[in-house]
């Protein structure tokens, strides 16, 4: 006879003699009882003894025993929690394991790959069907707020990204990184040249005297 620890075991008695019976139960393990059927449970591994003694209205008595073999449940390494960047997963590995596994989804495989927040468990299930439970937690950052942005610059002229300098057009990125090393905040900078400018200056006359006046009107072209 084979038991986990904290399995629940019914005794009941077959005693049969001159009415009333009296019924007492020794476990072995410090615990007795005087009713006729009990259900008892053991807190530790070991060999124990079990007996049982009839007693009848005539003080006769016989005793009978049996042995029972309980059990420690599979020995559990837990799995850490986790906490993790956006995009990234974690793969948790079983295979130091020998005995049965079940995963909250009834899966058996050993090898698991978790990309979702999420609580996980997953039971070890040994040859005489003790048990125990582990569950693990997994984190994982949100999105990476994204901020885009745009910039013009003209030749020969150079832009401030959040301290790194650009002089030439292209699109360019930024992070900021929280506290625990993921990207929070995501920037994107669009930078393109502004059109050349040109300045020209036309007038109505090219010699004046002294005195006179004279137009000048300007011929600029550019951005706006």
């Amino acid at each position: 006879n084979v038991a986990c620890i904290n399995e629940s075991i019914s005794f009941y008695s077959l005693g049969q003699g001159n009415y009333p019976l009296e019924f007492f139960w020794d476990f072995g393990d410090g615990n007795t009882s005087e009713d006729f059927e009990i259900v008892h449970t053991y807190e530790n591994p070991g060999y124990y003894t079990v007996t049982h003694i009839v007693t009848d209205n005539y003080a006769c008595s016989d005793t009978s025993q049996v042995d029972i073999e309980v059990i420690s449940p599979p020995q559990i390494i837990p799995v850490p929690d986790q906490k993790l960047c956006f995009g990234e997963s974690t793969v948790v590995d079983l295979t130091h394991i020998d005995d049965i596994i079940v995963w909250y989804d009834d899966s058996k495989t050993k090898i698991r790959t978790f990309s979702n927040s999420g609580k996980y468990s997953y039971t070890i299930i040994n040859g005489i069907n003790c048990y125990s439970i582990d569950t693990f937690e997994v984190k994982i950052n949100k999105e990476p707020q994204k901020n885009n942005f745009e910039g013009k610059i003209c030749e020969g002229t150079s832009y401030d990204f959040f301290g790194d300098i650009y002089d030439k057009p292209g699109t360019y990125a930024d992070t900021l990184r929280s506290i625990q090393g993921c990207d929070s905040i995501y920037y994107v900078l669009d930078l393109t040249f502004t059109p050349p400018v040109s300045a020209t200056i036309s007038t109505d006359k090219n010699q004046i005297c002294i005195g006179e006046t004279i137009d000048f009107e300007s011929h600029a072209s550019g951005s706006s």
